[in-house]
């Protein structure tokens, strides 16, 4: 059965600023090179950010790609992909920008949270086994 969800055009608008606001802090890049005598690449970021990342920082751009092949980087998306025809590597700028500072994503701060071991998670553990565990998978 379809159920239909009445949205009202002030929701809408609101959904839109909200959706156009979180955009406007993903990082993007204006321009990029690849500067042979730091072996890095320069990132010119919207918002009047340059971020210098060492080559090999950057996944798939190993040992052995040519100066040329590093330096023929394509900007797609509006700044939110790089691609490297040549090597056939393509990254997500905010997720290169994410991995290369450190910043951990959504899914990788749920995966940390549930690896969390502290006391009171041991006692509810041993709480829900006490009632019988986690109920069986059903056979496929």
């Amino acid at each position: 059965m379809a159920h239909s969800v009445k949205l009202t055009q002030a929701a809408y608008e609101a959904a839109v600023r909200r959706a156009k606001e979180a955009d406007a802090r993903e990082p993007r890049a204006l321009a990029v090179s690849y500067d042979e005598s730091k072996d890095a690449f320069v990132f010119t970021l919207r918002g009047n950010v340059t971020l210098v990342i060492p080559r090999e920082r950057i996944p798939g751009l190993a040992d052995g790609a040519s100066t040329v092949a590093l330096g023929r980087v394509e900007i797609d998306g509006e700044g939110e992909y790089l691609c490297w025809p040549d090597l056939d590597v393509d990254h997500a700028v905010p997720f290169l920008v994410a991995g290369v500072l450190g910043i951990r994503t959504v899914r990788e701060n749920a995966r940390h949270a549930g690896s969390v071991r502290n006391a009171k998670k041991a006692e509810a553990v041993r709480a829900n086994g006490r009632k019988g565990g986690r109920p069986k998978k059903a056979a496929a």
